[in-house]
């Protein structure tokens, strides 16, 4: 699929249940990856609160977090 379907397909999936955590995880490493970090943090903060409990997405929101850059 590659990051041009992605950048379409999940917003779609989101847009069918918006309380699906691992799309918003999905889309926030998407967004990292096209170089938005400040929407894809918002997004993996989306998953952290639709899902609290999943390590997975703690950690993506801590790796996103890292390396974002400083503002």
């Amino acid at each position: 699929m590659g990051l041009v379907g992605s950048s379409k397909r999940i917003p779609q999936a989101l847009a069918l249940n918006p309380n699906y955590a691992p799309a918003h995880e999905f889309y926030g490493w998407h967004l990292a990856l096209v170089d938005q970090p400040d929407k894809s943090i918002s997004e993996l903060e989306r998953a952290q609160e639709l899902d609290p409990l999943t390590a997975e997405v703690g950690w993506s929101l801590g790796v996103s977090l890292f390396f974002a850059p400083a503002t």
